[in-house]
């Protein structure tokens, strides 16, 4: 019987469990595969079937392109989502530029001269030019890719530059103030689109979580929750949450419960595997038309910047935590992976003086 193929760090490479087979492309296209008792003799030969160019001139070997379609093809441990993002990143930004070069031919100086160029790119989205967050996520695909070039062997290292990496400012993300957000629901038109906006603020789920929320998700009696499970987004449809700690159930408060069971209602009562929230036609909510129809017009006459659906999400995160200032509060809520993810982000709101007299009590309890 054939032994199962499992994947490991390297791409292409998998183990058997006694053995390490390599999955390549010969000249033609071809995919083969050849067996290697060890991992460093699977990881020589990947690199000489790959045309290893750190055994000989820079101007030998594959291309950017070359490899990253090798890559990308035989990408492991990572979610299809990622590697969906990973060719979208290399294909649009990267592999235009610079596709065509040599990949023992590429330097700091070179990779540095593409980020000041990605950086320095105006788009509709960015008119004054791209931020160095942005430059350094796109490029993100293209670092790993070079990691694992030189990891097998394929370049004698990763020539990655030093990139400016500026520090996160709190203060600086968005959120709307009570006052902000009762004038936005206010100026919403409809009664399904003040829950919808509503929902996210008292929750704080992601755009891309409550666009897959079923009616089954949610338990509306006793103490009402809401189950997080999916996400669906128009790159890769529905998925689960990205992580174990994005999932679990979001408690929410008696008085929501109440008006998505009057909502549910307007609508026939659904079954629990219908959507909560849909477009006028019943499908799947867009959020880049709900945005520019219904979002951006009642912002403007509440008298507010037009804001993104994760506004909303950093509303209800500054929100719970100038009330609680219990940032595990926070991050139970939002459902953050790190507790320090979330304090950065936070600290702000919290108060300074809070535990200033903590010994001074403490002490006097013991006379």
């Amino acid at each position: 019987m054939t032994a199962r193929l499992k994947r490991t760090r390297h791409p292409g490479i998998y183990e058997t469990g006694e053995s390490y087979v390599v999955r390549y492309r010969d000249q033609s296209r071809r995919q083969r595969q050849k067996t290697c008792r060890t991992l460093d003799e699977a990881k020589r030969w990947r690199a000489k079937v790959t045309l290893n160019p750190a055994a000989g001139s820079p101007r030998s070997g594959p291309t950017v392109s070359e490899y990253a379609e090798d890559w990308l093809t035989m990408l492991a441990g990572v979610r299809p989502a990622t590697a969906i993002e990973y060719r979208r990143d290399l294909e649009n930004y990267v592999l235009a530029r610079v596709g065509a070069v040599r990949l023992g031919a590429l330097d700091a100086r070179r990779i540095r001269k593409l980020a000041y160029e990605l950086r320095e790119e105006k788009t509709a989205r960015a008119p004054s030019g791209r931020s160095w967050s942005t430059v350094r996520r796109i490029l993100a695909p293209f670092s790993v890719m070079l990691s694992a070039a030189a990891e097998d062997g394929v370049i004698p290292a990763r020539p990655w530059p030093r990139l400016p990496t500026p520090r996160r400012e709190p203060t600086k993300r968005r959120h709307l103030s009570i006052e902000e957000l009762a004038r936005l629901l206010a100026a919403l038109p409809t009664p399904q689109d003040r829950l919808l906006v509503r929902f996210l603020a008292e929750t704080g789920l992601r755009i891309s979580e409550l666009k897959a929320v079923r009616w089954g998700d949610l338990e509306l009696d006793g103490d009402p929750v809401v189950c997080v499970r999916r996400r669906h987004r128009l790159l890769d449809g529905e998925q689960e949450t990205k992580s174990e700690r994005s999932s679990g159930n979001v408690p929410i408060t008696a008085e929501l419960a109440r008006e998505l069971k009057a909502h549910r209602l307007r609508n026939g009562q659904p079954g629990p595997e219908r959507l909560v929230f849909t477009a006028g036609d019943g499908r799947r909510i867009d959020e880049a038309n709900y945005r520019r129809r219904t979002l951006d017009p009642a912002c403007v006459r509440a008298g507010i910047p037009p804001i993104g659906f994760h506004v909303l999400r950093h509303t209800h995160g500054s929100i719970v935590a100038a009330a609680t200032r219990d940032v595990r509060a926070v991050q139970r809520r939002l459902r953050h992976a790190s507790a320090s993810f979330t304090l950065e982000t936070y600290v702000h709101l919290l108060d300074d003086r809070a535990g200033v007299d903590a010994v001074r009590r403490a002490l006097d309890q013991t006379q």
